[in-house]
C-alpha cells in the first residue's frame, strides 16, 4: 500500500513583491502539475491579505516528492 504524501505551504511576500512572487508561482504551477506522481498542485492567493499565497500539493508517495 502506498502513502499520499500532502504539503500545504504558506507563502508571505516581502512588501512591494505580492506581484513577483505571484508570477514566480503561477509559472510553476504547469510544470509541476506534468511531473509524474503528482496528481494535484493548486495555488491560492488569501483574499484578506494579497501578499499570503497557500500551495497545495499531492504527490502518490514519498519517492514522487
Amino acid at each position: 500500500m502506498t502513502t499520499n504524501v500532502k504539503i500545504v505551504a504558506v507563502l508571505e511576500a516581502l512588501p512591494g513583491k505580492a506581484d513577483a512572487l505571484k508570477a514566480l508561482l503561477d509559472g510553476m504551477l504547469a510544470p509541476s502539475r506534468a511531473e509524474p506522481g503528482n496528481p494535484r498542485y493548486d495555488l491560492w492567493r488569501d483574499q484578506a491579505d494579497a501578499s499570503r499565497f497557500l500551495l497545495d500539493e499531492l504527490y502518490v508517495d514519498a519517492d514522487a516528492v
